[in-house]
């Protein structure tokens, strides 16, 4: 069966929580996603999408897989491309709870818990 998603209304991370090793340097990617109001992806969405963090952690890069695209990757922002976009994020070694943001124009914001 054929779905067709409607309007983007809310932004979601693949993960809502990652627990990490309290590990200086460490880095892994967050990917974010649209989707309607059912949570089915918005393929089609290509909005700008910023991340932001709380905590002890920092934003490395960004990239949405769009070979095209001349966006640079060291900002905090990135056009959703297909839908998608993802955060690459390195870990200060510091132990604690620490927290991801993902805010689109007229979208819901996604958030995920990282705990070191």
């Amino acid at each position: 069966e054929l779905v067709t998603p409607g309007p983007a209304v809310k932004l979601k991370f693949d993960r809502d929580s990652v627990k990490a090793e309290a590990e200086q340097g460490k880095q892994f990617l967050m990917t974010v996603r649209a989707v309607d109001a059912e949570e089915k992806p918005c393929f089609r969405e290509s909005s700008l999408v910023r991340f932001r963090v709380e905590g002890n952690i920092r934003i490395l890069a960004v990239d949405n897989g769009d070979l095209m695209s001349s966006e640079p990757y060291h900002e905090n922002f990135i056009h959703l491309y297909h839908g998608c976009a993802s955060v690459m994020l390195e870990l200060s070694g510091t132990p604690g709870r620490m927290s991801v943001y993902a805010d689109g124009d007229g979208m819901e914001s996604a958030y995920a818990v990282i705990t070191v």
